[in-house]
């Protein structure tokens, strides 16, 4: 069974097309999102016997994938999903728990001077910059987004 979404005639970005930059970002992201999956997956010891709980953990790798969910609907608009970028960006509130649990983390293992748990403490201070350049690049495009709404309806007769 094929689902049918319909995706708007209009894209966000005012772009005609597919956002091109947001495409790239979202490969970009992707590959990111890979690697530090197999990074945290690799150092998973180095969490675990360190002081990391198994659910902060868990929640890191779950928030990976969470990045990209405000990424796909930036690049691809779709009518009820769109509602959550404006007027306000709820969307960001997918990204913040990755930042949350990473910062705290990195913080618990950079202290514990093992190779083991440092490594670990670098790969969450990685999932939160992640998450932190995801954050910075969904706000920069609801901005400009909203500046361009701005200026079709005040400036129409461009």
């Amino acid at each position: 069974m094929f689902l049918i979404i319909y995706i708007q005639s209009k894209p966000l970005m005012g772009v005609k097309g597919l956002n091109m930059l947001g495409i790239a970002a979202l490969i970009f992201i992707v590959i990111l999102v890979l690697r530090l999956q197999t990074a945290l997956k690799n150092n998973k010891t180095g969490f675990v016997e360190h002081g990391v709980p198994e659910k902060n953990y868990t929640v890191l790798i779950v928030s990976l994938w969470l990045y990209l969910i405000p990424l796909l609907i930036l690049v691809f608009p779709v009518n009820p999903l769109i509602h959550l970028l404006y007027p306000l960006p709820l969307i960001v509130l997918f990204i913040i728990p990755g930042i949350v649990n990473g910062r705290r983390a990195g913080a618990i293992l950079s202290t514990s001077g093992i190779d083991i748990g440092v490594n670990a403490g670098r790969t969450a201070e990685n999932v939160m910059w992640l998450g932190v350049g995801s954050l910075l690049f969904v706000l920069g495009n609801w901005g400009f987004g909203i500046f361009e709404l701005y200026l079709e309806q005040h400036f129409d007769s461009f």
